[in-house]
């Protein structure tokens, strides 16, 4: 197969390339105006957390979810957050606030031991417990982004056509797991640009206590949004990925495949790694980005963006180019 760079200037592709689809979802903490977190139940307008795409809770129920569907292009993208998010500002108590970074302010032991009980997600009740017992509650309070990204189908579909292979669910993991594997080796730089998660608010389990602050991102280290250092997961082959969260699971060190709290995950139509081999990937999910406090959403269109460009550099770039 000839050089996907070549394939997208002989087909006139470069608008599919840079045409593709974000779905994002964030983590972000309701709290009093007196700085504790927030006592309020969720807001019962918004109806069954188990079954609304939209409007969820995380680890605690102060702790909204929002999921906004997938649609072309950055700005739309954050747009759609945006109407999600004044949605929930229309139905906060009076003395209630979102709070814009990923780490909480400091929180009292009153404030811990609150956000261990206040989950009323009772299908969830032995997961949520399970992880504050591995992790820690201040651990699983840490906010964030994740961006579920997708390329366009007819650059997929143009892609495929020129391989002369006749499996794309394997077509597309590989495309995939490729980007993947970009995003996992630059993460430095992802995290140079838009960590945002200076400081230590609360203890975390496992933290030395000589660390220096500031840092750039605390929820991107090893004692943030991440699987313990002795149970992280490889990026070296989407095969050898596969076999190792198949055994972790298995073998009980992870409750499920939820747990997998990679920088970077495959997603499929199903719900397991079956689908995803007979399917393939839909999209990726980038799960390493802090909430930005300097845009209203919580990620800015730049942030999109420049994903998209490093994506689309790394998609056409010498280094393995041919599929």
């Amino acid at each position: 197969m000839e050089s996907i760079e070549v394939i997208i200037q002989q087909q006139q592709l470069a608008g599919k390339l840079f045409g593709g689809f974000f779905g994002l979802e964030v983590e972000q903490h309701r709290v009093l105006t007196n700085g504790k977190l927030s006592r309020h139940p969720y807001p019962a307008a918004f109806s069954s957390r188990r079954h609304n795409p939209y409007l969820k809770t995380d680890f605690c129920d102060n702790m909204f979810e929002l999921a906004a569907p997938p649609v072309q292009g950055a700005t739309a993208a954050v747009q759609n957050l945006k109407y999600l998010q004044q949605i929930v500002n229309g139905h906060l108590a009076a003395d209630e606030r979102i709070w814009p970074l990923s780490i909480m302010a400091p929180l009292s032991a009153d404030d811990l031991a609150f956000a261990t009980t206040f989950n009323t997600r009772q299908w969830m009740a032995d997961y949520h417990d399970y992880l504050g017992a591995k992790y820690g509650i201040a651990r699983e309070l840490m906010a964030g982004v994740h961006v579920n990204f997708s390329l366009h189908r007819d650059l997929i579909a143009a892609l495929f056509a020129a391989s002369g292979q006749s499996d794309l669910a394997a077509f597309k993991n590989h495309l995939y797991f490729r980007l993947a594997q970009g995003f996992v080796a630059h993460r430095w730089l992802f995290t140079y640009l838009f960590g945002a998660s200076p400081v230590l608010a609360n203890p975390l389990k496992g933290m030395p206590d000589n660390l220096a602050f500031p840092v750039r991102s605390l929820r991107s280290s090893d004692f943030g949004y991440t699987n313990l250092p002795s149970e992280t997961i490889t990026y070296s082959s989407l095969g050898a990925q596969l076999d190792q969260l198949k055994r972790f699971v298995a073998e009980g060190k992870f409750y499920s495949l939820h747990e997998f709290y990679g920088p970077v995950r495959l997603k499929s139509r199903g719900a397991n790694l079956d689908d995803l081999i007979a399917h393939g990937t839909e999209r990726l999910e980038f799960r390493a980005f802090d909430l930005d406090p300097l845009s209203r959403a919580g990620i800015s269109n730049d942030t999109l963006n420049f994903l998209e460009v490093f994506l689309a550099y790394w998609l056409v770039a010498d280094q393995g180019a041919d599929i």
